[in-house]
This record gives structure tokens, C-alpha cells and sequence, in this order.
């Protein structure tokens, strides 16, 4: 009898520090935290450098890996638009002159934005954002391709709720894009862009429950190609752009060795994504010295993740939620100064659909011609 109360009570103490082995996995583990994280703050981060990238020269920006090129507002006050002439790279004409006859080859952008994310699986929450700002400079070669280089940084900072940490981090991008854009026979402008582009990030994380604190780096790599139809109607003020896109990423993150000694492996994370949807505008005239058209628009998108992380093991039998679909939905507004300056400012909602998990961004861009 007492070889089998002794037994049980072995065997008890035995499961109960199973159960709670398994009930702190996700809090007690260095790799299953940056893991959890790193699932949506790389994701995140990347598309909105691609998305950065090609809505430098397109209507569209934003919902996951950018929405590609396609006109923009066309300048109704300008009688040159009486002509015909169709605008095929933000607010740069076919023709690619300005008002005073000059070629307008090249075009200089500045991108910044804001992503806001929240993660609300029970024993894996966590909260912040990612912060980007992307510059570039690109150039016609004809009146109907582009080509350019960008640059970018990128600063990450999230409080893990799960473990009382942190998981910060600071990412420098150089990237190469091209875009394509036609007017098709008597119908609409058919646009294709292309980027891609690597990022060296170095990151910060601890665990303040138990004072542990790590770094490493990671060697992130992305692709990005969209497909841009748009369409005119109304006095042309009218506009429709749908769009699909591919993303493609992978992230290589450095093994280390935390604080208390304990190693942390080395790990790839890697997202595939799929987007389609239409982003819709309307043109409304200003007339005014520093401001000469307006064009509010809306946009909804659905994403597909093809290949994305699975869920991590949070303990007690619970794994944090990776869904392979989502949907974006936002809108903003087209700004139209003159024939060499241009800008936009908008905001979505980019993770509607999707278990546990709130993303949202703001962002706002501004281009030059010369």
C-alpha cells in the first residue's frame, strides 16, 4: 500500500510539473517568445517596406505587399489633359513634360509610416508597433518604364505582456524596383511593378519576470510584383484600380545566448502572402495656387498567407492563432499640388478577419519631380 500511495504521489508531483512546464512554455522560452513575435512584427514590417516602395508611384499603397502602379489623378485644369494624354507614373504624363516644357524623368519620394499591433491569445499578448520611413529616387528610361533604388529604416518596439519583456529592434533596407504601366487598345491603364530588397535588423529582447535580457541579428530578404488595372470614368474623375500582388519574405535570425547562459537557437522565419482587391476614388477640383486637386479614395483588399509560421505552444494545451486569411480595408486621400509635387495620407485596418490579433497603420508619402 504505501509503494502505491508513493507512486501516486511521484507520479502526481511528476504531472503537475508537466502541466506547468507546459502552462509557462511560451513566457519560459527565449526562441518560442521571439518565435510568437517575430511572426507578425516581421511580416509587418517587410510589407510595409515593399508596400512603402511601390506606393511611391501608385495610387494604391498599404494591404500587405503594396498595391502597384496605375494613374493617378489626372489634372483636369491642365489642357493638355484635353489631348488625351494619359498620366502613367503619379501625376507624370505620357509625354513626361511639365508645364514649362521640361522632361520630368526623374521623380523623389519620401514614405513614412505607423503599424500599430496587438496580439490577445491568453498567455501569449503583446502590444506596440513598427515604425517605417523609406526614401528613394527613380527614373524613366521610357515614357513607359521606370527604374529605381530606395532606402529605408525601420525601428520595431513591443512590450510581451506574456512574460513581462520586451522585444525591440532597429532594421536598415536597401532595396531596387522597376514599374511598368500601358494603356490598353481604348481601354484601361494595365501596370506591373517589381521590388525587392534586404534588411539587417539588429534586436533587443528580455524577459523582466526573471531579469533575463538577449541580442541578436537577422538577415531579412523580400520580394514583392504587382498587377494594377485602372479605370476611368465620370469626365475621367472617376477612378477604379483593382489589383493582385505577391509578397514573399524570409527572415534569418542569429543564434544567441541570454543572460542566464541558456543558448537560443538559430531560426528562418518566412511568409508568402497573396493579395487582391480594388482601391476606388473620386477627383475633386481645387483650383488653388498650392493645391490643385484632391482625390479621397477607399480601398478593401483580401490577403491569402500561403506559407506563413505555425502557431506557437503557449502551455496548457493552447497555441496562439495563425490564420491564412485576412482582410485590409482603409482610405484616405490623393493630394495634387502641381505638376511636380504630389502626396498622400491614409489609414487601415490590415488584420480584420484574423484570431487574436489587431493590426492597424497610418502612413503618408510625398513625391517631387525633376
Amino acid at each position: 500500500m504505501n509503494w502505491f500511495k508513493t507512486s501516486a504521489v511521484v507520479l502526481g508531483v511528476l504531472g503537475l510539473s508537466a502541466a506547468n512546464a507546459m502552462a509557462s512554455s511560451a513566457s519560459d522560452s527565449g526562441g518560442a517568445a521571439v518565435n510568437l513575435v517575430s511572426q507578425a512584427t516581421t511580416g509587418t514590417a517587410a510589407s510595409q517596406s515593399a508596400s512603402l516602395i511601390a506606393g511611391s508611384f501608385s495610387p494604391g499603397g498599404g494591404g500587405g505587399g503594396g498595391t502597384g502602379i496605375g494613374v493617378t489623378m489626372n489634372n483636369v485644369n491642365d489642357p493638355r489633359e484635353a489631348k488625351g494624354r494619359i498620366q502613367y507614373f503619379n501625376l507624370r504624363e505620357m509625354q513626361g513634360r511639365s508645364a514649362g516644357g521640361k522632361a520630368l524623368r526623374f521623380n523623389m519620394w519620401l514614405n513614412g509610416a505607423y503599424t500599430g499591433i496587438k496580439k490577445t491569445d491568453a498567455g501569449g499578448e503583446f502590444e506596440g508597433g513598427v515604425a517605417n520611413v523609406v526614401g528613394g529616387v527613380d527614373y524613366k528610361l521610357t515614357k513607359n518604364f521606370l527604374i529605381g533604388i530606395a532606402g529605408g529604416y525601420e525601428n520595431v518596439d513591443i512590450d510581451t505582456t506574456f512574460n513581462n519583456g520586451t522585444f525591440d529592434g532597429n532594421g536598415y533596407t536597401i532595396a531596387g524596383y522597376m514599374g511598368y504601366a500601358k494603356q490598353l487598345s481604348g481601354g484601361p491603364v494595365l501596370a506591373w511593378d517589381f521590388s525587392g530588397g534586404y534588411t539587417a535588423v539588429d534586436y533587443d529582447v528580455s524577459r523582466t519576470v526573471a531579469g533575463i535580457t538577449g541580442s541578436f541579428d537577422a538577415d531579412r530578404w523580400f520580394l514583392s510584383s504587382n498587377l494594377t488595372a485602372t479605370f476611368r470614368a465620370k469626365n475621367k474623375k472617376l477612378r477604379m484600380s483593382p489589383k493582385i500582388g505577391l509578397l514573399y519574405l524570409e527572415e534569418s535570425q542569429d543564434s544567441y545566448t541570454e543572460s542566464n547562459g541558456t543558448p537560443v537557437g538559430s531560426a528562418l522565419i518566412a511568409l508568402g502572402r497573396f493579395t487582391g482587391g480594388a482601391e476606388v476614388g473620386y477627383q475633386l477640383n481645387v483650383g488653388k495656387p498650392m493645391l490643385r486637386s484632391i482625390e479621397p479614395f477607399a480601398k478593401a483588399y483580401v490577403e491569402w498567407d500561403w506559407e506563413h509560421e505555425k502557431g506557437v505552444d503557449l502551455g496548457g494545451g493552447r497555441t496562439s492563432a495563425a490564420d491564412d486569411y485576412g482582410f485590409v480595408a482603409g482610405g484616405g486621400v490623393n493630394l495634387n499640388f502641381n505638376d511636380r509635387l504630389s502626396g498622400r495620407v491614409e489609414g487601415s485596418a490590415n488584420a480584420l478577419g484574423r484570431d487574436e490579433l489587431d493590426i492597424w497603420t497610418v502612413s503618408g508619402k510625398i513625391n517631387y519631380r525633376f
